[in-house]
């Protein structure tokens, strides 16, 4: 019989990258019976060997705290799960109840929480550093009840680590790769006015949304927006001169952002400012632009620089000058063939040593010693 598996979202999307895509279907072929809870209020279904199980739809941090968690844990103590293995920080009480029962319980600890928790608009700036720091606090003593931490980051990994109690896993975020999969767009543009500039993700100041836009209108490029725009309101930013470079295509499923990639030559940007946590995360919009044949231009955070330097697939900026990213920008439209070839090395280097195809071996292995512990 097949071992039973209970993953659980009340806050992502139902195909989340990682979630979906990533973890549970890797599972499943993998040979087990994987079970995802969502919450999203689009009903149950069964795809790629996932049987996908809707909690709702409940809305907002409140409604999700009083309407989806008793209902997710309801639901995941009916699966009968050998693992159980959760994706939110605030369903950690849930993990905690679930640690009660007796169930195997693994955190996937997606954000550093506290750097996060600064960058929270709804949380007042006097009291970000203080709520941080509890949040920190509180979430590593409940991590020592858990039988296992999966970390995105080597930092997040670090800070996992020295509580103890646990195994801690380092996880990487990296694309989906294989060879023959996700071809990039090889045509030599006719013209500078054929590149264009694209990002995809979260939209927000905090992640360049204003210095993008100002970039468009210094380089007179077109700039594609994908990803829900959080924090400004829309007639702030159709007001910026840049917008009318603008394409924004609002939320996409994977595939439709995949085909926005390979639709013609283009710079993947990811400008995300300095003071957010940003520095040591690794952004799966990275890999995946060089998985797809596009240079990238990203912020001159060490981590990132050494990526990107590393494999000549791109070139890293501060992200608040829109005169040196603007001069880095035209510089490569004025020479195509440098936009082919930077692609090309980026997609080798996911193709090589940053795809998922690899990474997923170390989550197949953690399963193996939770469902062999002694006494679990």
């Amino acid at each position: 019989m097949n071992k039973r598996v209970c993953q659980i979202t009340t806050v992502h999307i139902r195909k989340d990258g990682r979630i979906f895509h990533k973890e549970c279907v890797s599972l499943a072929e993998q040979g087990y019976d994987v079970t995802l809870l969502v919450n999203d209020g689009q009903g149950d279904e069964h795809d790629q060997g996932v049987r996908l199980l809707d909690i709702g739809g409940y809305r907002g941090r409140v409604k999700r705290i009083i309407g989806a968690q008793p209902k997710a844990l309801l639901m995941a103590l009916r699966q009968k799960a050998d693992i159980y293995h959760f994706h939110d920080p605030e369903l950690i009480g849930i993990g905690l109840l679930l640690r009660l029962f007796g169930k195997q319980v693994v955190y996937d600890v997606h954000e550093d929480l506290p750097n996060d928790i600064l960058a929270k608009p709804w949380i007042p700036p006097l009291l970000r550093a203080k709520v941080a720091k509890i949040s920190a606090f509180m979430e590593r003593v409940a991590a020592r009840r858990f039988a296992a931490c999966v970390c995105t980051t080597p930092t997040i990994q670090g800070r996992f680590s020295v509580s103890g109690g646990s195994d801690v896993v380092l996880l990487r975020n990296y694309p989906i790769a294989r060879v023959g999969e996700a071809e990039p767009n090889d045509n030599c543009p006719d013209s500078a006015a054929d590149i264009r500039l694209c990002y995809a993700g979260g939209i927000s100041d905090a992640r360049g949304l204003r210095q993008m836009i100002e970039l468009a209108d210094a380089t007179q490029t077109r700039l594609c927006l994908m990803g829900p725009i959080r924090g400004v309101a829309m007639e702030v930013l159709e007001a910026m001169p840049g917008w009318q470079y603008v394409d924004y295509l609002g939320m996409l499923s994977k595939e439709e952002v995949e085909r926005e990639y390979s639709r013609q030559p283009a710079i993947g940007l990811v400008i995300l400012l300095p003071g957010y946590g940003y520095d040591e995360a690794l952004p799966i919009k990275l890999f995946e632009y060089m998985l797809f044949g596009l240079p990238v231009i990203c912020s001159n955070f060490p981590l990132w620089s050494s990526i990107v330097e590393e494999n000549d697939c791109g070139i890293s900026v501060n992200p608040e000058d829109v005169d040196q990213i603007s001069g880095v920008i035209l510089a490569l439209k004025r020479d195509p063939e440098r936009i082919l070839d930077m692609g090309a090395r980026g997609r080798k280097a996911v193709l090589e040593k940053y795809s998922w195809i690899a990474e997923r071996t170390k989550l197949f292995e953690l399963y193996d010693r939770l469902l062999s512990a002694p006494g679990r």
